[in-house]
């Protein structure tokens, strides 16, 4: 082996190296306590003893990407989950029946119980929001607008003539509309209206297949002169009319005996009518101008089988049919042998009804008990069914 023998060589004299005052970096351990739950990032070092380090080099770019990575590191880490607002949009304040529906009392229960169920409420925290929608279609539109920033997702809404509209607006917020009125089959175009997701089947598919059962090729409708009922005809009418279904006559007949009558009157004219669909309120809830139809056509000798009375809005929701009492219907002798012309098809809940899962309910004290089951409106199920 070589040695390098010190006295043959002469070497310069070593300069005297100066030591930079440099903190020595301390690594910080991550706390052992897991009642606060700190944030990955906090078991990196401080920012301060990364400063010497900064002094060592001279590279600007580095030290730019070294203070923003401490920066990222100290950020505060989200600590709850996200929020998920669902609105509930409906005529809640300016239709007397459709107050009768609760959304609060539906959102809340079924808001609840997601919540307390972990495998729906695993990525968020659901929420709700109850959302006023005019009863006039125009101003129910220039509402919805504004439900832009109230919700993250949509149950409604209930006026099917706006929903087109409301389903472009919710593809350019990207956020979900689930509709439970809404008609057209156009909606239906996944490429056109990618956030629109029915909850159940379409009304007027039901129609023609009970029509088709029937062989009832000649359709009349007849309407209450509220906005929301006159553009639920309008859209059943051309629903209809795309499946090749004969309507030959849409009235708007005015919610007063004398206009009832001649409304009645011209449908008595058209021998080949076999069925008329009824867009109102159904007399089993209260509605006013389908009770005072009913009686109407009894009077003018309509009921004795030659015309058909569908109303439409029971295939909205589940109406109770089994051991149910209306006492409207029960207590009012004519309006008992009218409705004898009606054929209502309703949504089927053959485990449990909606009175006795309301009452359930009651009992376990997730709804109140200010109300009786039959005084609430059976949207209530179909609410807490899309949340």
């Amino acid at each position: 082996m070589l040695q390098l023998q010190h006295d043959s060589i002469s070497l310069p004299p070593a300069r005297k190296q100066q030591t930079p005052n440099v903190t020595p970096v301390q690594h910080h351990r991550p706390p052992t306590s897991s009642s606060s739950s700190p944030c990955p990032c906090s078991v990196l070092p401080q920012p301060s003893s990364f400063l010497p380090l900064l002094r060592l080099h001279g590279n600007g770019l580095l030290r730019i990407l070294l203070t923003l990575f401490i920066a990222l590191c100290i950020l505060p880490c989200q600590a709850h989950a996200a929020l998920f607002r669902v609105g509930v949009v409906g005529p809640w304040g300016c239709d007397r029946l459709f107050a009768k529906a609760l959304p609060n009392v539906a959102a809340q229960l079924a808001v609840n119980r997601i919540n307390r169920d972990p495998s729906l409420s695993y990525a968020a925290t659901f929420g709700y929001a109850v959302l006023q929608e005019p009863c006039e279609t125009s101003r129910a539109l220039e509402a919805f607008v504004g439900f832009h920033t109230k919700a993250s997702g949509y149950v409604g809404p209930v006026n099917p003539g706006y929903c087109d509209a409301a389903s472009m607006l919710s593809k350019g917020w990207n956020k979900a509309i689930f509709p439970w009125a809404c008609v057209g089959y156009e909606l239906d175009d996944v490429r056109s209206h990618p956030t629109f997701a029915r909850s159940m089947a379409r009304p007027t598919a039901v129609l023609h297949s009970v029509m088709t059962y029937f062989r009832w090729a000649h359709i009349g409708i007849i309407s209450s002169s509220d906005d929301i009922w006159v553009d639920t005809a309008t859209k059943v009418a051309d629903s209809l009319r795309s499946h090749r279904m004969n309507v030959r006559f849409v009235s708007f007949m005015e919610n007063t005996p004398h206009g009832i009558r001649r409304t009645l009157a011209k449908v008595r004219k058209m021998k080949e009518i076999r069925a008329v669909i009824l867009c109102m309120h159904s007399v089993l809830i209260g509605g006013l101008a389908q009770k005072l139809l009913l009686e109407t056509a009894y009077d003018m000798q309509m009921i004795d089988g030659s015309f058909v009375f569908v109303p439409y809005d029971t295939l909205l929701y589940s109406l109770p049919y089994i051991n149910a009492t209306y006492p409207t219907v029960k207590n009012n002798s004519k309006l008992l042998r009218a409705y004898d012309a009606m054929l209502t098809i309703t949504i089927d809940s053959p485990q449990v009804s909606f009175y006795d899962a309301y009452r359930e309910a009651m009992e376990r004290e997730e709804v109140a008990r200010t109300l009786k089951p039959q005084q609430v409106h059976q949207f209530i199920p179909a609410h807490h069914s899309l949340l």
